[in-house]
């Protein structure tokens, strides 16, 4: 499978595009290297042989104009958004900033899809707290975010997460314009279980490892296309989990929640 991976030399980026390669994928990555490092493919170069030719990365910012011909030169099957400004306190400081990167380049790259002929888009968007009480993604599960429940979530409470939110509308309405066929994964904060303390368990917010997250951008690229919308991606903070969740994309739960942390087993 072709895919083009924006943020492809940031903290899950990277980790992304060495799991693609390892499926065998082909991966055009484009990342402007202002908070993402080449570091960070170090193991990927290493461990997957340059000279196959299934991995390049471009050093471009995802609001050039020049965007439009290298999603078209890569003519991929899927592209990954994960390129942002992810940092909520610039976007307090300079929220003009924030949207440049997170609005317009969101909507750039929606163009550059259009043009490209590229349908599935997989939009890595701002996490926030599933409406019901109770009803979580659970571990490699996923709950859909109902239309007629989204006026109860829709309260940014930063300018980071308006931008993100404002990502989300672009690409809904470029698919009811031109068929574009998103999914949007809310994430949880991801960790890095290698990482000093990445592993402890912080109940007072909702984590995920980058291991699962990785692991719902790749089943959210293989969804049909027909499967579109919004999914919170989370390993749950309370002790009550809904059954009903990770039907479009496959998933079951499959999650024991304790006192000292989390247990999540990865669904087949």
């Amino acid at each position: 499978m072709r895919t083009l991976v924006t943020g492809a030399a940031g903290f899950i980026g990277s980790a992304l595009v060495d799991r693609l390669l390892a499926e065998g994928h082909h991966v055009v990555g484009v990342d402007d290297l202002s908070s993402g490092t080449t570091a960070n493919l170090d193991d990927v170069m290493i461990r997957r042989d340059p000279n196959a030719g299934r991995f390049s990365l471009v050093q471009r910012d995802i609001r050039t104009p020049e965007l439009i011909g290298i999603v078209a030169g890569a003519n991929p099957e899927v592209v990954f958004h994960l390129a942002a400004q992810t940092d909520p306190a610039v976007s307090f400081s300079d929220p003009q900033l924030d949207a440049r990167i997170n609005v317009l380049g969101t909507i750039n790259l929606c163009e550059a899809s259009r043009r490209a002929g590229v349908h599935r888009v997989v939009y890595a968007a701002s996490g926030r707290p599933v409406p019901w009480p109770g009803r979580f993604a659970v571990g490699c599960s996923t709950t859909r975010l109902v239309s007629d429940m989204e006026n109860s979530w829709v309260a940014p409470r930063s300018p980071y997460e308006a931008a993100k939110l404002a990502g989300e509308v672009y690409l809904s309405a470029y698919a009811e314009m031109y068929g574009l066929a998103p999914i949007c994964l809310a994430f949880a904060d991801v960790y890095d279980p290698g990482e000093e303390d990445g592993g402890q368990a912080d109940l007072t917010r909702d984590r995920i490892c980058v291991a699962d997250a990785v692991e719902a951008l790749v089943r959210a690229g293989r969804a049909p296309v027909s499967v579109t919308g919004t999914y919170y991606i989370g390993a749950g903070a309370s002790q009550q989990i809904a059954t009903d969740v990770g039907g479009d994309l496959g998933w079951t739960a499959a999650v024991g929640l304790h006192p000292e942390g989390e247990e999540v087993r990865r669904a087949s």
